[in-house]
Parts: structure tokens; C-alpha cells; sequence
């Protein structure tokens, strides 16, 4: 039996290619004849069973050569392949670069190293998380099998391997965010604890913002050319674009605007003075953060980020309500902030919308979550004060963008469920289509929508919430017919 000293360390096993590949084969073979039939349509002149076998096999044959290669100087022991000499002190900046030259500064020139994947220490628990990847895939098409319908989808097996790598056992990168700033704003924004795992990366003179989060696979990247605006660019693929592309841009009107499934951007532009000083430096790194966080949605990340460590961030409440702190301190972020906090907050925390449109008093986005929120809570009649104000503004501002508003009402009221918002979505839907309609043809308006009322399911039994929907409509005519004659707003409410 072989001996081995401390300055030898013992020569880890490595799994044959040969063998990787037939347990790949075999896999995606058993996935077959337990009835998944779609493996065998071709996709680019091959099986998809094929390309998922090579896919298997490659990323196993690249996990074993990671894990027995040397490893390098890293700040995370998940193995984020950074240096120490790029981060200070875990979530400070690292330390100023030399003068000259463009790019990353030497601070963090680790940046560049080419590790493919998070390095695993010990092989057994790469055959660990391969297992659990394989249980996986068979479970998957188990089920498939039994429910007799197909879970493999031939035209995107990518879609497959991302979502059998988000259940698997798989390390984990911090977030990682670039400073293209000057020293003293940098060291404004990195001074305090951040809220989460955060490592932050100096660099410099970087004109394409996007290309950098690319090259250094960081989430974001925090800008400032001479003396203008603050800009946040966060990290995006061609083919899986961000909701949003400027968290600034006030939104267009909707019911899909107002009650948003996805709120991640492409970028954040703050009018921020320079040098950063608090509250603005905060109000900054916080935003920087969210962002950063929310560019980890799984429908941006392909399978090489998640490979990479970047992998998604499912719980974003922390840095929503660090942002809803910074509503205490006005800054030239306030606006945005509350922007970004109603949106999310109004379909998961809808009290805390009152507090995001106290400061947003003119943005008719904000108005109707606020009166969503109200109707959600039982305040009925500020609801319909908040309502009539966003009418005001929806008909004050711009011509209002050509959305089919009857069609969301009326999907609202086919398939929508019994949840306290459901009310408040509709008096929203009937809010924006009110002011997109001239005031003679309201009444007809009502009628029809009165009579979709009568065959909506969430609605039977429920004759008072029929009743205040009609009331939305009486007081929306109402408050448009005094503002046409010219009526102060207490002979509107008498």
C-alpha cells in the first residue's frame, strides 16, 4: 500500500473520457425508452438525445480536469478564481493601480484567469453533483412518461441542462461588480458591509460597459465618465435580453407595466453630483446591488454563467427593502427607488407601496399601483381618490400609448383568481381604459365590461365587488366631466 508524505499529497483518480462518455449515452438511452420519444428528432443534422449526451459528457469531462489541475489563488472558497490582490478586505476596493494603461487595473488583473467552471475540491463529490444531475434527467423523463407527455424539448435542449444544473448541488459566485470611478467615489460606494456576499472590482477607462461585465463575467459595472451621470450597466446575453432597459425611464401605462412579472434592467442612470457623498453613495451601491441581483434571473442565464457560478438569486426581498430605507433620505435616486420598490412590492408587499408613492406623487405608474394596493387592503375610498389622480395624470401627460386595455381587463375577469389584488387589477385595467376613451363613449364601456362581470368566475358571489368595479366607473365619469367644465375638486366631491 502506498505511502505518502506531507510534501506529496495522494494522486487523486480520475474518471476515464471513455467511461464519462457511455454513462452519458446510457442516460440519455434509459431517458428513451422510458418514453421520450422527442430524443430521437434531430436538431442541426444530429439527435437531440445526442447533443444532450455530448453536452452531459463535456461538462463532467471539464469538471474532472478542473478538479485535479492545481488550484489557483482564490478570495472564495467556492472557487471563484479571483486573487486576493483583487479584493480588499473581502468587500472593499482594491487597492489604486498603477498610472497608465487602459483596462483592468492590476489590482484586479486576475480577472483574466481562465478557469472554466467553480473548482471542486475533492473528486467523490464530483461524482456527487454528476449523480445528482443524472437522478435528475431520469427523473425528469420519468415523469415525462407517466404524465404521457414530453419534458425534453427538442428545440432547446439548453433549457433542459439549465434547469437540471439549478437543482443540483453547484457552487456559488458573490456577486461581482465593477467600479469604473474615481478613487474617492469608489471608495464611497464600497465603504460599508454590504447586505450579501458582494466582491467588488476596480477598473478603468472601459468605454463599452457591456463588454467588460462580459469579458469578467461580472453581474454589473458602476460608471462615471468626467462630470456626468452615474450609470449602472448590468450583465446581458444576446437571445436573453432584461425586462427593463433604464430603471429611470418612466414606464408606459399598462396593466403589464403596473403589475410587472419581471422587473431586472438593463441599466441604471443616476444625475448624481460629483464627488458622491452620502446619502447618494448609498443610494447608489444599493441600487448597483439590486440590479446586479436581479440580472440573475434564470431567464438571463445561459448554461456557461451558471457553469461559471453565476447562478440565479431567487430571494430579492434584502434588497428591496435596503432600497426602501434609502426613501428616507431624498437624493436624486428617490424617484427611481420608488419606481423600483412599487414595482415589486405590488404583487408580493403591497403596504409597502403606500410608502414608495409618497414619493413619486406625479408618476401615474406609481398612482395605480397605490390604488391597487388599497383596494387589496379594504381602503375602498382612498383607493378611488389614488384612482381618479392617476386618471389626471394619464390624461395630463403624453398621448397615451395604443394598448388594447379592454383585452387585459377582460383576461383579468376570465382568468383571474379569487387574491385580494385581483379587485384591484381590474379597477386598474378600467382606469387605463377610461383614459384612452372619450368620456361620451364611457357609459357603453361600462356596460360591456358589466356584462363580462356576469361571467367571471372569481366574481360569483361576490355582488359587492361587482358593485364597487361599477362605482370605479361612475367616479371616473364623474371627475371627467367636472375637469371639462372647469369644476373645483370639492364641487367634484360633492
Amino acid at each position: 500500500m502506498p505511502h505518502h508524505t506531507e510534501d506529496q499529497p495522494p494522486r487523486q483518480p480520475q474518471t476515464p473520457v471513455w467511461a464519462i462518455i457511455l454513462t452519458s449515452c446510457a442516460v440519455i438511452a434509459t431517458a428513451h425508452l422510458l418514453g421520450v420519444p422527442n430524443l430521437t428528432e434531430l436538431s442541426l443534422g444530429l439527435p437531440v438525445g445526442l447533443w444532450i449526451a455530448l453536452a452531459l459528457a463535456a461538462a463532467w469531462t471539464a469538471s474532472t480536469l478542473a478538479a485535479s489541475s492545481p488550484s489557483p489563488s482564490s478570495s472564495y472558497p467556492g472557487g471563484a478564481g479571483v486573487s486576493p490582490a483583487s479584493v480588499s478586505g473581502g468587500t472593499g476596493v482594491s487597492p489604486a493601480s498603477a498610472s497608465g494603461g487602459a483596462g483592468v487595473s492590476p489590482a484586479s488583473a486576475s480577472l483574466h484567469h481562465p478557469l472554466l467552471i467553480p473548482r471542486l475540491s475533492l473528486p467523490a463529490e464530483l461524482l456527487t453533483r454528476a449523480a445528482a444531475l443524472i437522478g435528475e434527467a431520469l427523473s425528469l423523463a420519468l415523469r415525462a412518461a407517466l404524465a404521457g407527455a414530453p419534458a425534453l424539448r427538442p428545440a432547446d435542449p439548453e433549457s433542459l441542462l439549465c434547469a437540471l444544473h439549478d437543482r443540483a448541488r453547484w457552487p456559488t459566485r458573490p456577486l461581482r461588480i465593477g467600479l469604473d470611478l474615481s478613487d474617492a467615489d469608489a471608495a464611497a460606494i464600497a465603504r460599508d458591509p454590504p447586505p450579501c456576499a458582494v466582491r467588488w472590482f476596480r477598473l478603468t477607462d472601459t468605454p463599452d460597459l457591456m463588454a467588460a461585465c462580459r469579458r469578467h463575467r461580472l453581474d454589473a459595472v458602476v460608471s462615471r465618465h468626467g462630470g456626468g451621470p452615474v450609470r449602472i450597466v448590468t450583465n446581458e446575453r444576446a437571445g436573453r435580453h432584461a425586462a427593463r432597459l433604464d430603471w429611470a425611464a418612466p414606464d408606459t401605462p399598462s396593466l403589464a407595466a403596473a403589475f410587472p412579472h419581471r422587473i431586472d434592467t438593463q441599466g441604471v442612470t443616476i444625475d448624481a453630483p460629483a464627488p458622491l457623498a452620502d446619502p447618494d453613495a448609498h443610494a447608489v451601491r444599493d441600487l448597483a446591488l439590486a440590479a446586479a441581483a436581479l440580472a440573475r434571473h434564470p431567464a438571463r442565464l445561459a448554461l456557461p454563467d451558471r457553469l461559471f457560478g453565476r447562478r440565479p438569486i431567487a430571494d430579492h426581498a434584502p434588497f428591496m427593502r435596503r432600497l426602501a430605507d434609502r426613501l428616507d433620505a431624498p437624493g436624486p435616486a428617490e424617484r427611481t427607488i420608488a419606481r423600483v420598490v412599487s414595482a415589486w412590492a405590488v404583487n408580493r408587499d403591497p403596504p409597502l407601496v403606500e410608502r414608495c408613492a409618497a414619493h413619486a406623487r406625479t408618476d401615474p405608474t406609481v398612482q395605480l399601483r397605490l390604488a391597487a394596493a388599497r383596494f387589496a387592503a379594504g381602503d375602498d375610498r382612498r383607493a378611488l381618490d389614488a384612482l381618479t389622480h392617476a386618471d389626471r395624470l394619464l390624461r395630463s401627460g403624453d398621448p397615451p400609448a395604443r394598448f388594447d386595455h379592454a383585452a387585459f381587463v377582460e383576461a383579468e375577469l376570465r382568468c383571474g383568481d379569487d387574491a385580494p389584488l385581483t379587485l384591484g387589477r381590474v379597477a386598474v385595467g378600467v382606469c387605463l381604459l377610461c383614459a384612452a376613451t372619450p368620456v361620451d363613449r364611457l357609459r357603453f364601456i361600462r356596460d360591456d365590461i358589466d356584462e363580462e362581470m356576469r361571467f367571471a368566475p372569481w366574481l360569483v358571489g361576490r355582488d359587492q365587488d361587482r358593485r364597487l368595479l361599477l362605482e370605479v366607473f361612475r367616479e371616473l365619469e364623474r371627475c371627467r366631466r367636472a375637469d371639462e367644465l372647469g369644476l373645483p375638486e370639492a364641487a367634484q366631491a360633492a
